[in-house]
């Protein structure tokens, strides 16, 4: 197994051939660099590929609702609170990826409506985990 190891500078730009596992450690800094990373496993024409995404725990201690309070932006990728320079990660936490890790919606649909797509491609479930009648068995 061939195996790459890179930082987030290398999220666009660059193509590597024949991806079939990326994992992301930590939040992504936006549900765009997520897209990005998984990406790169949905370039194999169609091959099975897995994208992983390992959290840190703290993630389970802050509520969705934190982020509502006193929000008026509407910015999908705002931050748990204002920042300082000495700011944690868990005040850094973009609300998208923690929406991403614990929605118990649709991830594709959750996806389309980041991206503002309301295409049919965009919004139609295809193999997603929370609509097991579509799921694919390997074996």
């Amino acid at each position: 197994m061939q195996v790459c190891s890179c930082f987030s500078q290398i999220l666009q730009g660059v193509d590597f051939p024949n991806v079939k596992i990326v994992c992301t450690v930590g939040l992504p800094g936006t549900l765009v660099d997520a897209l990005q990373r998984a990406g790169r496993v949905l370039r194999n024409s169609g091959d099975p590929a897995i994208f992983v995404l390992f959290y840190e725990s703290w993630v389970h201690d802050i509520s969705l609702d934190e982020y509502k309070n006193g929000d008026i932006s509407g910015d999908p990728d705002r931050p748990r609170s204002n920042l300082k320079p000495n700011s944690r990660k868990q005040e850094r936490a973009p609300y998208s990826s923690l929406k991403l890790v614990k929605s118990d919606e649709c991830i594709r649909l959750l996806f389309a409506q980041y991206l503002g797509d309301k295409t049919p491609e965009g919004t139609s479930v295809v193999y997603c985990f929370y609509h097991p009648q579509f799921l694919i068995q390997w074996v």
